[in-house]
């Protein structure tokens, strides 16, 4: 699924929209019009390849893309389920985070990533989906 995505799509220079849940989706040439339903690999064309794998849906193992954490501080956890879902090399998990409606100015958002085994790990963030030519940093455990 998501590694279909990365090598026969994004990474041979295609464009991939997802459907409406992020189960699936369509692989088109660049100059095609891809049915859309919302953000596709292309839409930012000089981002990295792997700020374009967010589009790419996730394996079983990786549970949900979308990440709604409430406002009181209660820990949100998502464990990559390797041991149960075959996950194999090249599988692709990307979260989305969405800010709580209640933040405002000066509220802050920890994000913690721990245990990383065998995975590149990365973190932008964005009030959209947009590559602004950064990356805030390579992610480390811890």
């Amino acid at each position: 699924m998501s590694n279909k995505c990365k090598n026969l799509c994004i990474d041979s220079g295609k464009n991939f929209c997802p459907n409406s849940n992020f189960s699936g989706g369509y692989c088109c040439e660049k100059d095609e019009s891809c049915p859309r339903v919302g953000p596709c690999s292309e839409d930012n064309p000089n981002a990295p390849n792997f700020f374009k794998y967010l589009a790419c849906p996730n394996e079983s193992a990786c549970e949900s893309k979308n990440i709604y954490p409430s406002y009181n501080g209660e820990v949100v956890l998502r464990t990559v389920d390797k041991y149960n879902y075959n996950f194999v090399q090249d599988d692709v998990c990307s979260y989305i985070i969405h800010s709580p409606w209640e933040m405002q100015e000066n509220d802050q958002m920890k994000i913690k990533i721990f245990n990383i085994e065998n995975a590149a790990v990365y973190l932008a963030k964005g009030k959209s989906y947009r590559w602004i030519s950064h990356l805030d940093y390579m992610v480390s455990d811890g």
